[in-house]
């Protein structure tokens, strides 16, 4: 099949980071491996074509800096970034390695970074920035990776009469010395509000030093004969905080 041709890249500032099984790739670009990625883009190596994946954090201008760990990926811009993951962040952000979608780390750096790494939960960068947060930081910065929360999953038995309370557990890879701030609403699935739970969002509060909270959610019994039912709870936004693993699923046992 013939492809249109695709305009060559201009990479004024480049940068590889290569994994197990993806690569990825900042510069100043519009397109890259046959698609509209601008400024980052991942490859896999399992494409013997050469085509960027889906994956794409659209920033907003010329990218110099990335590396990966774990769920996460670490994007330095050259000095001009704004955007990055869908959120307004200056030069650097951690995005999610599923999504490419920036999760609350927003160290807010007023110039260059050129170079990124990261090791033993630690991100280091260096570049022409003078300083992060709005406080003097010259051309060398190191951070703590950003806790990394997940949504267990849970059980309950429907029971024929009244309510039973689900209880969601949302957890902190560590605690952390700043307030970190998660919404979290649930969502249907094959059990279905109001007739099989009730509606619950919100948000919750990790003060420093804190590693869980719950989430309760209200169960309605019945005496059907039918087919085990879930719903999920989602977090949809958070400060702070790396979203690892954002939705939990409840399942509810029929007894009947």
């Amino acid at each position: 099949m013939h492809r249109p041709p695709i305009p060559i890249p201009t990479v004024s500032y480049f940068g590889i980071a290569p994994t197990q099984d993806t690569l990825y790739v900042a510069g100043g670009f519009a397109h890259l491996g046959g698609q509209e990625r601008p400024n980052v883009a991942e490859f896999s190596a399992f494409d013997l074509d050469g085509d960027a994946t889906l994956w794409n954090p659209q920033a907003d201008a010329t990218m110099s800096a990335v590396a990966r760990s774990g769920d996460l990926v670490y994007l330095g811009g050259s000095g001009t970034v704004t955007t990055i993951g869908g959120k307004s962040r200056n030069n650097l952000a951690a995005v999610s390695a599923a999504t490419g979608t920036a999760n609350g780390w927003n160290p807010d750096v007023n110039a260059g970074v050129d170079t990124l790494s990261v090791s033993s939960k630690r991100v280091y960068a260096g570049g022409s920035f003078t300083s992060i947060g709005g406080l003097d930081q010259t051309g060398f910065a190191s951070f703590s990776e950003p806790a990394k929360l997940r949504v267990d999953n849970v059980r309950v038995t429907e029971g024929d009469s009244g309510t039973k309370l689900v209880r969601f557990h949302l957890r902190l890879s560590r605690a952390d010395e700043e307030t970190m701030v998660v919404a979290f609403a649930t969502k249907d699935g094959s059990a279905h509000r109001p007739a099989d739970y009730g509606f619950t969002k919100g948000f919750l509060v990790f003060l420093p030093g804190q590693r869980a909270k719950t989430v309760e959610v209200k169960v309605n019994a019945d005496v059907l004969a039918e087919e085990n039912e879930a719903f999920l709870l989602k977090v949809s936004a958070a400060d702070n905080v790396a979203i690892a693993d954002g939705t939990g699923r409840a399942t509810i046992v029929d007894d009947d």
